[in-house]
């Protein structure tokens, strides 16, 4: 009897928690249900002259149209100018057959194990294996 009053105990936090969640759940779902739809705007009534074309009024700075010969220039003159050229690079290129030679130096090496004992783990996390007291 006492293993499962223990066992009951160890699991009250649980419990505790999923009702917890579920009460939440339930509550989130009531206010959804119950809480007033979105407001909807009224739609006003347009009358004829809403729809109406509105005066054409003339533009100070409007040019004149172009003849088709002066099109085909302007036209020519500029996919000239924003030619895009396709990218050429060997990104993609295949170099599996390449030979890749790497040159060490002593001094390098040395440096690189310094600078891996300074900046790796403390000791503290790493320590020496000796005697275990």
């Amino acid at each position: 009897m006492d293993h499962i009053l223990d066992a009951i105990g160890d699991l009250i936090p649980f419990l505790i928690f999923v009702v917890v969640g579920l009460l939440g759940l339930i509550k989130k779902r009531l206010e959804q249900k119950f809480s007033a739809p979105p407001k909807r705007m009224a739609k006003t009534k347009r009358s004829a002259s809403t729809f109406s074309q509105p005066e054409k009024k003339e533009s100070k700075g409007k040019s004149p149209p172009l003849s088709e010969a002066t099109y085909q220039q302007v036209r020519r003159r500029a996919q000239e100018t924003f030619t895009i050229e396709p990218l050429k690079s060997n990104r993609y290129k295949d170099r599996s057959n390449e030979i890749i030679t790497v040159k060490v130096k002593k001094e390098n090496i040395v440096q690189g194990i310094i600078w891996s004992e300074i900046l790796g783990k403390p000791r503290a996390f790493n320590p020496p294996h000796g005697r275990k007291k």
